[in-house]
């Protein structure tokens, strides 16, 4: 009974994620927060990335197995990390070094912009 739902839901999500996107970028081309705008990237992508889990965690493969998650941790993270890629571009913005992440991620995360 969701499923007519969820499509729309889904649909109205993209237009937000888009949407900010769109603000960050302006916002970043301004040049008004050249001062701050790399270090709260990089607190919230570290943020971000911790949402994913541990890639190759027996917690991430037991929810794998009972089928709460389709996809390792490691997957989404290269997945992500790709995606925003072209945003960050736009805005300037680089990846910290992933040796100061503290972060557990896979060894094959491709960081180069």
């Amino acid at each position: 009974p969701y499923r007519d739902a969820i499509v729309k839901i889904i649909a109205e999500e993209k237009g937000h994620q888009g949407l900010g996107e769109r603000i960050v970028i302006d916002l970043c081309r301004s040049g008004r927060y050249d001062d701050v705008k790399q270090a709260l990237f990089d607190k919230w992508f570290r943020i971000g990335m911790l949402s994913f889990g541990r890639p190759k965690s027996e917690g991430n493969r037991y929810a794998m197995s009972v089928g709460l998650k389709k996809r390792d941790s490691g997957d989404v993270m290269r997945d992500y990390v790709n995606d925003i890629k072209p945003a960050m571009r736009e805005c300037g913005l680089t990846f910290a070094p992933v040796s100061k992440w503290a972060l557990d991620v896979p060894a094959d995360l491709d960081v180069a912009l």
